[in-house]
């Protein structure tokens, strides 16, 4: 089991995402060729109980350029500063499709195990968005810092829109993500973003 330890921020408009990617305090801490872009489209599945959103898992399934990957998650802490820590499983998979039982030897613990395998799952939302990250030096850690556009969709007539900043632990602690953070929010004005993607899609579904 793995845990995505990030930061999440709001973005006045797509042209400060791409700012703050620009900016000297980014490139001069940035990995050499660490700089991607990844068009994303996700799907987020339940079954007609919502059982897993009751119990606040997330499931979904994403296409990544020409790769899939499916991904478990359920939090473990939050706070209002937009620091997350989420349990976090992924599974590379050949195709789109939902398949949750291919968790059930993955997940260590036998209650979200068993929750997850016995949904019928069907799907809720759709986000679709472009990535621009890089992964940055600070103090003894390698943060991910990335830059969301797109948006969340019903797949029919709603949607809303993603722009965002995310700022995640990749190697190191806590503490050099927290000092990383401050430092973005405080030279760009920058306000925490608690909602994840899944918790927004559910609100675009009024759930």
């Amino acid at each position: 089991m793995s845990k995505e330890i990030e930061l999440k921020y709001k973005l006045s408009s797509p042209a400060l995402g791409r700012e703050i990617l620009q900016s000297s305090f980014v490139n001069e801490n940035a990995l050499s060729d660490s700089q991607r872009r990844i068009s994303m489209r996700a799907v987020y599945y339940d079954d007609e109980k919502l059982t897993l959103t009751k119990e606040k898992i997330g499931y979904r399934v994403r296409k990544e350029n020409d790769s899939f990957v499916a991904t478990v998650k359920w939090t473990q802490k939050q706070d209002d500063k937009g620091l997350s820590v989420r349990h976090e499983y992924n599974i590379d998979i050949s195709e789109e499709k939902a398949d949750p039982a291919i968790f059930k030897d993955t997940i260590e613990d036998p209650y979200i195990a068993s929750i997850l395998c016995g949904i019928d799952p069907k799907p809720l939302f759709i986000t679709e968005f472009n990535r621009e990250l890089m992964e940055v030096v600070f103090g003894s850690s390698v943060i991910e810092a990335a830059f969301d556009e797109g948006i969340i969709t019903d797949g029919k007539d709603r949607q809303i829109p993603i722009c965002e900043l995310e700022c995640e632990l990749k190697e190191g602690n806590e503490a050099d993500l927290s000092a990383f953070g401050e430092l973005l929010a405080e030279t760009f004005s920058l306000a925490p973003l608690s909602d994840s993607k899944l918790k927004r899609g559910l609100s675009l579904l009024n759930i």
